[in-house]
């Protein structure tokens, strides 16, 4: 993952003696705390709660499929497009799913995982000068993508009572130069899911106003206590100032694959798969053959897949409650933030997530991370999608007192 600073560009040629000359899309590019504190908790041999990536068994059907697609020689490159059987079978789980209609040939593609849609789509969609909307907490590489277009990031802060939309705080971020608004739904950091009728206002005000939603919905599968995911292209009006992005790679454990997909618009979608492919070429194509499978055949269902993070979830929000922390509601995705004070007391959250690793070995995410002015809720991130061992030795050591 990738932070940004602000560093003032410098004009100095290279030469002999002088710095190299940098792109300024770039220059400000760090790498960021989430990473650091992953050399950190393994330093130490403890838990990793830190980083966002899902740990768990990838499910045996997929790896089996995978086989079978290598063995078979599909090791070549895909067409720009994607395999045609992946693309069908996302348009049928998304009409099956959500009533989402979309044509598998001009409206869906796969991508190099969402992070590969997400650059070629804010790649057509944005230029220096243009404007665009981040809600923060911020997933960080959301920043880093439109930073590399040369367009600027106007942020509008989350309630931090409950996560949900601020349209006085959106409302203040729009300009006549605001060309898009990326929503992260369900969210990462912050586990938001968002309802409906505030999906409904932001679909309105967007269209009041030409700005195109560029929703990431990666977690889209993830969501607890009855709580539904809202595909905000599914509400009225949505369709043509959409582009979706997501992925199958936390639901499905396979972080690693690239296997993402976006739909939307067909004029839009034909200009971002061209982005795409220079940029990417193609997802992998065995990987691409082993996901239609599985979706074909229904042999990984998604129904188990989220009761087993749900558990995780639950046996997490009881063990900090027992240790001195008060979670916030963690409606989907695999993130609870929690405050910190009863343990800690009022310090910033940097603090607090060193003071935990120190005393426990179990890393954690200060929320301040998340803003771009490094506003502190004092809240710490704790991500539960590791292993059910990983999970019990995590909340052994929270017990444990500096």
């Amino acid at each position: 993952m990738t932070t940004t600073t602000h560093n003032q560009p410098s004009n100095e040629p290279h030469g002999e003696g002088t710095a190299r000359r940098i792109s300024s899309m770039v220059r400000g590019l760090q790498r960021s705390r989430v990473r650091a504190l992953t050399a950190a908790v393994e330093a130490v041999q403890g838990v990793n709660m830190g980083q966002g990536n899902n740990l768990l068994p990838t499910p045996a059907p997929l790896v089996e499929a995978a086989h079978r697609a290598m063995l078979d020689g599909r090791n070549d490159y895909s067409i720009q497009e994607g395999i045609e059987s992946l693309r069908i079978q996302v348009s049928r789980m998304l009409r099956e799913r959500s009533g989402i209609q979309v044509d598998p040939e001009s409206e869906v593609r796969i991508t190099s995982g969402a992070t590969g849609g997400f650059y070629s789509a804010f790649r057509v969609l944005l230029e220096p000068g243009d404007e665009a909307i981040l809600l923060e907490p911020y997933y960080p590489y959301h920043l880093v993508a439109l930073l590399m277009t040369g367009c600027t990031p106007v942020f509008a802060r989350l309630s931090t009572e409950d996560w949900s939309l601020d349209f006085d705080a959106i409302e203040a971020a729009c300009t006549s130069r605001t060309r898009v608004l990326v929503l992260c739904n369900p969210s990462n950091p912050t586990g938001r899911v968002y309802r409906e009728a505030e999906l409904k206002t932001l679909v309105e005000f967007c269209i009041s106003r030409g700005i195109t939603i560029v929703a990431d919905e990666v977690y889209e599968q993830l969501t607890y206590d009855g709580l539904t995911h809202v595909p905000i292209s599914a509400l009225p009006g949505a369709s043509q100032t959409t582009l979706t992005v997501a992925s199958f790679s936390k639901s499905h454990a396979i972080t690693g694959w690239r296997i993402g997909y976006i739909y939307g618009p067909a004029d839009l979608i034909e200009r971002i798969t061209l982005v795409h492919d220079g940029l990417y070429v193609c997802s992998p194509k065995p990987l691409q053959y082993a996901m239609a499978q599985v979706l074909a055949e229904n042999s990984v269902p998604f129904d188990s897949l989220r009761d087993d993070f749900r558990r995780r979830r639950d046996e997490l929000l009881t063990a900090l409650r027992n240790t001195g922390f008060e979670p916030l509601p963690a409606d989907g995705a695999y993130y609870i933030n929690a405050r910190y004070k009863e343990r800690f007391g009022d310090i910033p959250s940097v603090a607090a997530s060193s003071a935990l690793l120190a005393q426990t070995r179990v890393a954690t995410v200060p929320i301040s991370t998340f803003y771009h002015d490094g506003h502190d809720p004092r809240l710490l991130r704790f991500c539960y999608a590791l292993p059910d061992e990983d999970i019990r030795r995590a909340i052994d050591l929270l017990r444990l007192r500096g």
